[in-house]
């Protein structure tokens, strides 16, 4: 055994020398690697979002906001106070109106809720004054006993010019309630609408309306609440659900969901339960 170490150390030796010295060779006139070249700024500009479009966005995103919360709210106030005069402030002088017809509605009749909906493409529209337009926008208020719920969206919206003045958006109205018959009724409605917002912070009080066009409208109405709010009633309200707002920063998950169906109350009907 010691014969056969003494005969493998220097083989092992030679080997370990050929190994260095090929490395060597493979290396010859090879320079050090330096740091990293930097990426040349007429190139990075490529792959960054262009100052312009960042400017439009932000605008965009600023104008829709001050729609839904300073002159959509204040809009909306009028309108279920059915305030005529306060609604017609928001018209510029030359404002304009399309409104729907409401001869022949498309009609679906489905597990007691029926609806009826109107359309630019199956109905009629005809411009009409400002107390035209008036009377088409208190049309469907009259038909609550009690509003719940109301709210103005903006799905769309467009600069109309370069001025950051002028803008076109697309409306949605929504109202939520009850009718005479305290029946639950529903009602939405698209609108195009062409305004100049000349101070932002005088929107919800100034004239900013140039043209309103009605896109469609869809009312509903149900025999009984299809859904009704039990949290509290059945106990749910009081399980240890985590909440992110109450949770350290390091427990915090981005997405918490949780749904349970069942027929909680017993009586006959499926409930759902849903945390968020």
């Amino acid at each position: 055994m010691k014969s056969w170490l003494r005969l493998g150390l220097p083989l092992v030796g030679i080997v370990v020398v050929a190994s260095a010295i090929g490395f060597l060779w493979a290396m010859r006139g090879r320079t050090p690697a330096g740091p990293p070249e930097e990426t040349p700024p007429s190139q990075t500009r490529h792959v960054e979002l262009d100052p312009a479009k960042q400017q439009r966005i932000w605008e965009a995103e600023h104008i829709t906001f001050e729609l839904e919360q300073r002159f959509g709210k204040a809009f909306m106030k009028a309108l279920l106070a059915k305030d005529r005069h306060r609604l017609q402030q928001y018209l510029r002088l030359r404002f304009s109106a399309t409104v729907l017809g409401h001869a022949s509605p498309a009609v679906r009749q489905h597990s007691g809720v029926t609806e009826w909906r109107w359309d630019r493409r199956s109905t009629p529209d005809q411009p009409v004054s400002p107390d035209g337009w008036t009377k088409a926008l208190l049309r469907p208020v009259n038909q609550f006993a009690r509003v719940e719920r109301s709210r103005l969206r903006v799905l769309k919206i467009e600069p109309l010019d370069d001025s950051n003045l002028r803008w076109k958006a697309k409306l949605l109205l929504s109202l939520v309630g009850a009718d005479r018959d305290g029946r639950p009724v529903s009602f939405a409605s698209e609108h195009w609408i062409e305004c100049t917002i000349l101070e932002e912070t005088d929107i919800d009080r100034t004239p900013v309306l140039d043209r309103w066009v009605v896109e469609s409208e869809v009312r509903r109405r149900s025999t009984r609440k299809l859904m009704t709010e039990v949290t509290k009633e059945s106990g749910l309200a009081d399980l240890p659900i985590p909440d992110n707002w109450n949770l350290p920063a390091d427990e915090r998950l981005q997405v918490r969901f949780q749904m349970a169906v069942a027929d909680f109350d017993r009586d006959g009907f499926l409930d759902i339960a849903v945390a968020v």
